[in-house]
């Protein structure tokens, strides 16, 4: 297999449009207003729980890493939050555990760690 030069990847990327990102964002509010009537950041944890559409494996996989980060409830929802914001922004019905792990490397990181 033949190497690729390093300008060729730039080249061939196919990267998105600031309209491209602001379309994606203001379809994601939009599905999140029709499926909650409010934007993901204000759901009770109830509401969360009600609308989040979260797939048994991926409420497990959360479950465990959870566990093994030490994650406080206030965390674990957020995470959740963001999760589902980064399903929305993706169109999919449901959160995957791809979308908790993507939610996860936003986390603050603590000072002693």
């Amino acid at each position: 297999m033949e190497a690729t030069h390093h300008d060729e990847l730039l080249e061939n990327s196919t990267s998105n449009t600031p309209t491209d990102y602001a379309t994606q964002v203001k379809n994601a509010w939009q599905r999140q207003h029709d499926r909650a009537g409010q934007l993901n950041s204000s759901l009770s944890v109830q509401h969360l729980s009600e609308v989040g559409l979260v797939q048994t494996d991926t409420r497990l996989f959360i479950n465990q890493i959870a566990n093994r980060l030490g994650l406080s409830a206030r965390a674990y929802v957020r995470t959740l939050r963001v999760a589902r914001t980064i399903a929305d922004l993706e169109a999919s019905e449901s959160v995957t555990v791809a979308h908790v792990s993507e939610a996860l490397q936003y986390r603050k990181k603590s000072s002693s760690s």
